[in-house]
């Protein structure tokens, strides 16, 4: 009687380890994200954004802080960061250069890239 309750105990906290280590594969392989660094350049159209964790990752590929803060604009508060603009938009950065264009409508800003 006590081996089948052991038996049972196993297989169960096998069966959770299972389900855990599971959850933790298929979420890694879906955050296969590209952290855009200084020494990137990139030209990407954004339509796509999803917030996690103080991470924008835009189109599903792209990943920036979400705290990159505007650099001079007369028309903004300075205040406002990458987070605050609703997509569409075009995000333009050249290698070695730590300042991401964004292009939205008829106004072009400038951010600083905290990474």
């Amino acid at each position: 009687m006590k081996i089948k309750k052991n038996r049972l105990l196993i297989i169960a906290i096998l069966t959770i380890v299972i389900i855990f280590m599971t959850t933790v594969s298929i979420d890694f392989a879906e955050s296969r994200d590209i952290k855009l660094n200084n020494s990137d350049s990139i030209d990407l159209y954004v339509d796509k954004i999803k917030k996690y964790k103080g991470v924008l990752i835009l189109q599903d590929s792209v990943a920036l802080s979400q705290n990159c803060p505007l650099i001079k604009n007369i028309e903004y508060n300075n205040s406002k960061t990458l987070v605050d603009f609703e997509e569409p938009y075009r995000i333009i950065k050249q290698r070695n250069s730590n300042v991401i264009q964004m292009i939205r409508l008829n106004d072009t800003l400038y951010f600083k890239n905290l990474y």
